[in-house]
C-alpha cells in the first residue's frame, strides 16, 4: 500500500512540476518533521501545572486545538513540498553547504528552519490565547 502511495505521489509531483527531478518521495523523512514540530509545540503541555492551550482558561476546547494543528501542519507540509523545486531556482551559494561545517547547513536550509520556527511560534502564540473574564475577548 505505501509503494502504491509513494508512486501517486511521485506522478502528482511530475505532473505538477514537470521540468524538475524528483527524487524519492519520503514520507518517513516527513512524518520526523511533522512528530519533531508537534512536539516542540505541545512539549510545554507535559507538566500539569505548566499547561496554557490544554488549560481550563484556554480559549480553544481540546478539538479546536487539534483542528488548528492539523492546518499548522498542512501548512508546513506543504511548505516543505515546495522547497524542493523551489531550491533549483535559488543561487548557488544559498543551496551549496557549508565547507568548514559537518552535515547539510546550507543558507536555503536555515531559512527553512526559521520559517518552521516562525510558524510553531505563530500557532503557540494563538494557541496560547487566554479567554477575558467578562466578554469573552482574548487577552
Amino acid at each position: 500500500m505505501m509503494h502504491a502511495l509513494d508512486k501517486l505521489a511521485a506522478t502528482l509531483l511530475q505532473t505538477t512540476y514537470p521540468g524538475v527531478r524528483l527524487h524519492y518521495f519520503s514520507w518517513p523523512w516527513y512524518a520526523m518533521v511533522v512528530a519533531l514540530y508537534s512536539l516542540f509545540v505541545f512539549f510545554d503541555e507535559i507538566p500539569k501545572d505548566r499547561r496554557v492551550i490544554f488549560s481550563k482558561g484556554s480559549r480553544w476546547r481540546p478539538i479546536q486545538v487539534m483542528a488548528l494543528h492539523l492546518g499548522f501542519l498542512a501548512v508546513l507540509v506543504c511548505g516543505l513540498q515546495a522547497c524542493a523545486p523551489v531550491a533549483h531556482y535559488l543561487p548557488e551559494w544559498m543551496t551549496h553547504e557549508f565547507d568548514d561545517l559537518e552535515g547539510y547547513l546550507s543558507v536555503a536550509g536555515c531559512l527553512v528552519f526559521v520559517g518552521i520556527a516562525s510558524i510553531a511560534g505563530a500557532e503557540k502564540l494563538i494557541l496560547g490565547a487566554r479567554r477575558s473574564e467578562g466578554d469573552g475577548s482574548l487577552q
